[in-house]
């Protein structure tokens, strides 16, 4: 099983189980918010097979009480209070740019981060180590890891001094950027970056980075950007772009950024 996977169910495991024991009468109720659409549940899916991977089966050992939030984040806090008003056990928020919305709905009920984008830095917990509070759970996005992905888009073109960037608008996507373009100034690069807010911005922004004469190109990651892979892998097959793309795959694991551009035709 993917260890970011296990993890997650085991943090929303320990935080139901000292109510279960109080509550015998009823199932212990997780209650899942996600930027995902219902037909697209990839993040809510992953939380299932974790718990599943456990021997925990739903609605037999517990409740899934889920919210879709359909790539609106103005939406998270009222999901959130929703859950709160329900009195769930738990809350899990399933997408990593809901953290923080998700934080402030409540100081009581645990809440467990199937992901998470700079939670030290966007101040969700106080540290990695010791999160503090009723917040717990994983993190992909940390600026070490933003930054070995410049590293191995280098390791691939060793002699590459343009890179690009997409990002999406937010302060969190701010820290990203700083942090990819720390790691191309020391590695001798220069990073552009390129905001896209909708799927109607990737052709211009394609065009943006070939006007830079960008070598390869790179995305801040998240949902957005995952949901888009197949159209940013056929603007960057066109345009002759390496592009590293990170996140899923279908099975809920991670895959390498550069293996899923490779496969994908982006070399």
């Amino acid at each position: 099983m993917n260890a970011a996977r296990l993890a997650v169910a085991a943090c929303c495991l320990v935080a139901v189980s000292s109510m279960a024991v109080a509550q015998h009468s009823k199932l212990p109720k997780i209650g899942v918010i996600s930027l995902d659409f219902p037909d697209n549940p990839s993040c809510v899916d992953r939380v299932r097979h974790g718990l599943e991977g456990l021997g925990y089966v739903e609605g037999r050992t517990h409740v899934l009480d889920l919210r879709w939030a359909k790539d609106r984040l103005d939406l998270i806090p009222s999901l959130s209070a929703d859950l709160v008003r329900l009195n769930v056990d738990v809350i899990v928020s399933a997408s990593a740019p809901a953290a923080a919305a998700v934080k402030e709905a409540t100081t009581s009920i645990p809440i467990v981060l199937a992901s998470s984008f700079y939670p030290v830095e966007a101040g969700i917990i106080k540290s990695l180590a010791h999160p503090g509070g009723n917040v717990t759970g994983v993190t992909h996005f940390t600026p070490e890891l933003m930054a070995k992905r410049v590293q191995l888009v280098r390791e691939l073109l060793p002699k590459a001094t343009r890179l690009a960037v997409l990002r999406a608008p937010g302060r969190l996507q701010d820290l990203v950027v700083k942090d990819m373009e720390i790691a191309a100034r020391g590695l001798g690069a220069k990073l552009q970056a390129i905001e896209v807010r909708s799927a109607e911005d990737l052709s211009a922004a394609f065009d943006t980075a070939v006007n830079g004469r960008a070598q390869a190109l790179m995305s801040t990651q998240g949902p957005f950007f995952w949901r888009l892979r197949a159209e940013i892998a056929q603007l960057a097959l066109t345009h002759r772009l390496l592009h590293a793309l990170g996140g899923a795959d279908g099975r809920g694991g991670r895959r390498a950024p550069l293996l899923w551009a490779r496969r994908h035709g982006g070399l």
